[in-house]
């Protein structure tokens, strides 16, 4: 397996551009850990599994609703930053412009996401997922993975109902994630989707988009600007940032990760 192919590896470099020390190398660790090394595992063998051969179409409905819930959170994310300008509004000023430019800070991790910088990703996603089933089946119900559901419910109640230090760094966990687990599959993409499942090398750039608009440095960029966010919420409330427990959110992320991979797992083997 070379670097690019390896998810964790991807993940790892962006977090090599953080320029605290001390949180570098708590967040590094945390991929280094045998639960880093599992959900990269899992997730790898999800994908193989995945881009090997054709699969039966209620596989790909199955794959295409439970990795979908897995990601497509910007409303969640959208909720936050309601939620740190809210904030904002109930303290003093010293704190309020802090909290005021960490919800900024926050929104630039959705400008894609939403539409604002690019086609809207949830129809980009749409258009992915109706392509590779044939249709949209996927939709229903029955094809929904109950592991990848439970895991957007994490995903929901981390924005939305967690502490907000906790909200914000869920969401830098993710955006780290996302850029190992995009760049990682969008290097299969061109072999499966030609290879695998016989369309043109035009149709696979069209229809394929949504995996590689989130590919390389779009994701970083959402990473470092969520971490931007967290450094100005802790100095809006006088807290450190304390890189152990950006820590412990980016293994809480990967631990319910590791859940949502499985149940993928499981029912591409089936």
């Amino acid at each position: 397996m070379t670097q690019i192919d390896d998810i964790g590896w991807i993940a790892r470099q962006g977090i090599g551009l953080v320029q605290n020390d001390g949180l570098r190398s708590a967040l590094d660790a945390v991929y280094r850990s045998p639960l880093g090394i599992k959900v990269v595992d899992v997730a790898h063998h999800v994908f193989e599994r995945l881009t090997a051969e054709r699969l039966p179409a209620q596989k790909l409905c199955q794959f295409v609703s439970g990795w979908g819930s897995t990601h497509g959170t910007a409303l969640y994310v959208s909720g936050l930053v309601i939620r740190l300008q809210r904030a904002a509004r109930e303290t003093g000023e010293a704190s309020r412009t802090l909290l005021y430019r960490a919800a900024t800070e926050i929104g630039e991790v959705i400008g894609e996401d939403t539409g604002v910088d690019d086609v809207p990703h949830r129809e980009r996603f749409e258009r992915f997922a109706n392509f590779v089933v044939g249709n949209d089946q996927w939709k229903l119900d029955r094809y929904d993975v109950p592991a990848c559901v439970r895991f957007r419910e994490y995903a929901k109640e981390r924005r939305l109902g967690a502490d907000l230090e906790d909200a914000i760094l869920t969401t830098a966990a993710s955006e780290n994630w996302n850029t190992g687990e995009y760049t990682y599959f969008n290097s299969l993409v061109e072999r499966w989707a030609v290879d695998v499942l016989g369309y043109p090398l035009a149709l696979r750039e069209e229809r394929f988009a949504y995996i590689a608009v989130h590919a390389g440095e779009t994701e970083l960029g959402h990473f470092l600007h969520a971490l931007k966010a967290w450094e100005l919420y802790c100095d809006a409330v006088g807290r450190p940032a304390d890189p152990r427990k950006a820590a412990r959110c980016l293994e809480s992320y990967l631990r319910a990760l590791t859940l949502a991979f499985k149940g993928l797992e499981q029912v591409l083997a089936e």
